[in-house]
């Protein structure tokens, strides 16, 4: 059963000192969860001498540009407000963007004399899959003391393979990062399926409304659970919690990616849990018992989705003559919409 956890969110509004934008604050604060003990100062104290790896898609990289604006404000962004963050516009001496030659991954690292913060950019597991068995491993990049990574959009929507698949891609990615930790008590902390507000998704979406259905969440969620109880040094951080509050959904310009202030404010919370601060706060969490078996979805409700998602397409194609089904919906072998290996309690 899925444990349900209140929580205040306040919202306030500071004046950017480049180019006067207002840019919305965000604060997680409830019992031991707080993203508001942590400034600028307390940051790279923390991360003196350490590497943090951020690794995944571009939740993830939204989270990693969250502390480098945090830590460097002259860094500069082709789009930016309180809901959006674009490619980085002006890199500073700190912060350098590089790309793997052949492969669509994307290398950003900030260094400086205190603090060293490498990201990632693959879209899919099996990006992070090749990344970290041949590119990382090649270069010889040393271990990290902590790590943040997510990969789900991709793998559910554009290049979907299957939800199964999924879940076992996810959990080898895991077992790979767990090789590069520094330390026995270093952490990978893997940031759960944010909420997605299909509603949103930008014009007639099919693949941003269709494949993100809720019980396609359930399924991404409970998945992404069940391997981290089968993990040795890995922790489940409770996106949802956060992203499904109003004042988060009101910061998200998409109804996917959630804005600057809360992707701030996420990031600072996982890496007060990587450091062994908050280490109570109940949004990082693993379960006792090691599942590794897949998420059940009842017949009735794969049936109820079908239905709704039927209804979806149908006004859909009514909007563009162009418009195709998804992948994740056609796909009677891999899609839980259909396959019957999914239908396992009623």
């Amino acid at each position: 059963m899925r444990q349900t956890f209140f929580f205040s969110f306040f919202l306030s509004y500071i004046l950017l000192v480049s180019g006067g934008r207002r840019e919305s604050a965000f604060e997680v604060q409830k019992d031991s969860c707080s993203s508001s003990i942590y400034s600028k100062e307390r940051l790279v104290r923390n991360l003196k001498g350490e590497e943090l790896l951020f690794i995944g898609d571009s939740v993830v990289r939204n989270s990693f540009l969250a502390l480098v604006r945090l830590l460097d404000k002259k860094v500069q962004f082709s789009h930016f407000s309180s809901k959006l963050l674009g490619h980085v516009s002006k890199q500073t001496k700190n912060l350098k963007e590089t790309k793997v030659p052949g492969r669509n991954i994307g290398i950003w690292s900030y260094r400086s004399k205190m603090i060293n913060m490498v990201y990632y950019y693959t879209r899919t597991t099996e990006d992070s899959k090749l990344l970290l068995s041949t590119y990382v491993g090649d270069k010889k990049i040393h271990k990290f003391s902590g790590i943040i990574y997510s990969n789900s959009l991709w793998d559910i929507g554009r290049r979907f393979n299957g939800h199964a698949e999924y879940y076992h891609g996810l959990a080898e990615v895991l077992n790979l990062l767990q090789k590069r930790l520094k330390y026995v008590e270093s952490k990978v902390i893997l940031l759960g399926f944010q909420f997605i507000e299909i509603n949103k998704c930008p014009q007639v979406n099919s693949i941003c409304t269709v494949c993100n259905h809720n019980i396609v969440q359930d399924f991404v969620r409970e998945a992404q659970q069940r391997v981290v109880s089968c993990t040795q040094q890995s922790i489940y951080f409770d996106t949802l919690t956060i992203t499904n509050s109003t004042a988060a959904k009101s910061l998200s310009s998409d109804g996917i990616h959630p804005g600057l202030p809360v992707a701030r404010a996420s990031a600072l919370l996982a890496v007060q849990a990587l450091y062994i601060e908050n280490s109570d706060c109940s949004l990082f969490h693993k379960r006792n018992a090691c599942d590794k078996t897949l998420p059940k979805i009842s017949s009735r409700k794969i049936l109820e989705a079908r239905e709704d998602v039927d209804n979806i397409l149908a006004q859909a194609s009514l909007k563009s003559r162009k418009f195709d089904a998804p992948r994740c919906f056609t796909d009677h072998v891999h899609s839980l919409f259909w396959n019957v290996t999914f239908h396992l309690q009623d």
